[in-house]
């Protein structure tokens, strides 16, 4: 898996873990396999592998109800502080566009899927790509990522309408 190398601050795990205690499961049946412990995630210095983050997400996406929104839910939570000083220099950026420019160039280190931005027809897409992860947590990925996006717009320009979002998604429900 080519994401392997990078490593980031366990927030984003913490996020779905607290949705497993939400549902009555033990957060620490999803930490099977990594190398990790419950209460290495208290510990602000505690880095997660892309390879630990993903299992971590497989297991208790097998473990919750299937349905979809659970990375809605874990995005929600990640401010732009999660991010350090790439979260700062997104959120002060002058444009979206700026802020999305930003994000492309520095932010593969802190996310599971690759962003880019295109111009097509004089509108501008961000393309999140995910064809590197298990297809089982593609949507848990994308959820996450979009609801990140619009979280920090919202930090960025508290005016902008997140309606005027076209979404082309894979999924259908």
């Amino acid at each position: 898996m080519p994401f392997v190398k990078h490593r980031r601050a366990n927030l984003s795990v913490q996020a779905i873990l607290q949705i497993l205690s939400e549902h009555g499961i033990d957060p620490a049946v999803c930490l099977a396999g990594t190398a990790l412990k419950t209460g290495d995630l208290l510990d602000v210095d505690t880095v997660i592998s892309d390879e630990a983050e993903i299992r971590i997400i497989e297991q208790a996406l097998e473990l919750l109800p299937p349905k979809a929104g659970y990375g809605f839910r874990s995005g929600k939570t990640l401010k732009p502080s999660t991010y350090g000083l790439l979260g700062l220099a997104i959120v002060t950026s002058p444009k979206v566009r700026d802020a999305l420019t930003t994000m492309t160039r520095f932010a593969d280190p802190f996310l599971l899927s690759k962003i880019r931005l295109r111009e097509q027809a004089g509108k501008g897409l961000m393309v999140v790509d995910m064809h590197s992860l298990p297809v089982t947590i593609q949507r848990y990925v994308f959820e996450r990522v979009f609801a990140t996006f619009s979280t920090f717009t919202a930090e960025m320009m508290p005016d902008f309408d997140i309606t005027t979002i076209e979404l082309h998604v894979p999924f259908s429900d």
